[in-house]
C-alpha cells in the first residue's frame, strides 16, 4: 500500500557571488552574507490525487515556506516568532520556481524550515506562549464546500468536488524515502573563517508534504432487483461535524486543525439533476462516485438520502466512523427495489487503489 504524502524536493542555487577579495580590508565574515535562493523540484505530485493528476496538470499551483531561526539570539530571518516567507510556483516539468520577489534567500545563520501547500497567509503568533515559535496557516471559512452542483457534461463516475487548490497539508523533513517528525534546517552552506569541514546544513532541503484533511467518497450502485431507470438528481450526506471559522488554523509543526468550531449537524448536499449522464446502468461496474473534502472528526451518527427517479430513499447509520487526517472513507450505498441500503465502509488511504480494509458498520 502507497503511504499518501507529496514529496517537494528543495535545491538551492547560487544567484550571485561575493566581491569581496582578501586582504582588501573588507569584513572577512562578509562572504558568509552572501545569500542563497532555493529553488523547488516537485518529484511526486499527488496535490490532486485519486482523480489521476501528473506533473503537468499541477501547472501553476502554488506552495509556500516559513523560515525562521533555529539558533537563540539569531534574528536574521526575523526577531520570534516572526520569520520570512517564501513562495514557489510549479511549472509544467516539475520544477518550482520562486515567485519573483517571493523567494525565499539564505545566509549563514541557520533556518527552520516549514512549509505549507496552497501558499496562503501565514500567521507566526496565533495561540502561542513565548517558547512557540511555530508558524499556523489561516484557512478560509469557505474551504470546505458543503452545497456542491454538478455541471451538465460532469462525468457520473468522477464528481470530485475536492479541487487541489484546497488541499491544506503541512511539510516536513524527508530524507531516503522516509517523512520525518520534525522541521528540515538550512543555511546558504558557506564556512565560517576556519571552518575546514563541509556545513552539514546547506541551502539544499527536503519535505514530505501530509493532508490535514479527510476526504469522504460516495459511491452510488444499482441493485439487481431495482427496476427504475436509476436517475439520481441528489444526494444528501448528514452529520456532526466541526467546522471551520475566521479563527481556524493549520499548525505547521503537527497539522492539527485549531479553532474548529464545536461539531454540529451539517449536510454534504450534491445537486445532480443538471447532470445529462446521472442514470446508472445494469452493468456490475456501473455507479455514481462523488468525493469530498471534509473535517476529522469523533464517530458520529449519520444519514444518506438519495432521491432517484423522482423518489426520495434514505438510510440512517447510528454509528458513523471517526474521521482522520490524510485518509479517504468510502461510503457504498445500493439502489434496490426495497430502498437504499449501505453495504460497505471502506478506509483508503489518500491515493485511489490503496486500501486498508473495511471498517464494521
Amino acid at each position: 500500500m502507497k503511504t499518501v504524502f507529496t514529496h517537494i524536493t528543495l535545491c538551492a542555487f547560487l544567484l550571485f557571488a561575493s566581491c569581496v577579495k582578501e586582504g582588501d580590508g573588507a569584513d572577512p565574515d562578509q562572504d558568509l552574507a552572501t545569500p542563497v535562493a532555493m529553488q523547488g523540484r516537485v518529484a511526486d505530485v499527488e496535490l490532486e490525487t485519486r482523480a489521476g493528476a501528473t506533473t503537468s496538470n499541477m501547472n501553476g499551483k502554488h506552495f509556500a515556506v516559513y523560515a525562521v531561526n533555529h539558533t537563540d539570539g539569531e534574528t536574521a530571518y526575523g526577531t520570534l516568532p516572526a520569520g520570512t516567507r517564501g513562495e514557489y510556483e510549479i511549472q509544467a516539468d516539475g520544477s518550482a520556481k520562486g515567485v519573483e520577489g517571493k523567494e525565499l534567500w539564505l545566509v549563514h545563520q541557520r533556518a527552520r524550515i516549514y512549509a505549507a501547500h496552497p501558499a496562503g497567509t501565514f500567521e507566526p503568533s496565533k495561540n502561542m506562549n513565548n517558547n512557540d515559535t511555530v508558524p499556523r496557516l489561516v484557512i478560509p471559512t469557505g474551504t470546505i464546500v458543503y452545497q456542491n452542483t454538478a455541471t451538465a457534461d460532469a462525468n457520473r463516475k468522477q464528481l470530485d468536488f475536492a479541487a487541489a487548490d484546497s488541499d491544506y497539508m503541512y511539510g516536513v523533513a524527508y530524507s531516503n524515502g522516509a517523512f520525518g517528525t520534525d522541521h528540515p534546517l538550512a543555511d546558504n552552506g558557506k564556512l565560517r573563517p576556519g571552518e575546514d569541514r563541509v556545513n552539514e546544513w546547506g541551502p539544499s532541503v527536503s519535505f514530505g508534504f501530509r493532508h490535514a484533511f479527510a476526504r469522504i467518497c460516495i459511491v452510488l450502485k444499482r441493485g439487481q432487483d431495482y427496476n427504475g431507470s436509476t436517475s439520481v438528481t441528489q444526494v444528501t450526506y448528514t452529520r456532526d461535524m466541526p467546522g471551520i471559522d475566521r479563527n481556524t488554523r493549520m499548525n505547521l509543526h503537527t497539522g492539527a486543525l485549531e479553532g474548529l468550531t464545536t461539531a454540529a449537524s451539517k449536510a454534504y448536499t450534491y445537486d445532480l439533476s443538471a447532470m445529462t449522464d446521472n442514470k446508472i446502468t445494469t452493468a456490475t461496474d456501473d455507479k455514481v462516485v462523488i468525493e469530498s473534502y471534509a473535517l476529522p472528526c469523533e464517530q458520529k451518527a449519520s444519514k444518506f438520502s438519495v432521491t432517484v427517479d423522482g423518489k426520495e430513499m434514505e438510510v440512517a447509520h447510528s454509528a458513523d466512523v471517526a474521521w482522520e487526517a490524510g485518509k479517504v472513507y468510502v461510503y457504498t450505498l445500493s439502489i434496490k427495489g426495497t430502498g437504499l441500503e449501505m453495504t460497505g465502509i471502506t478506509m483508503e488511504s489518500w491515493t485511489a487503489g490503496s486500501s486498508t480494509g473495511s471498517v464494521e458498520i
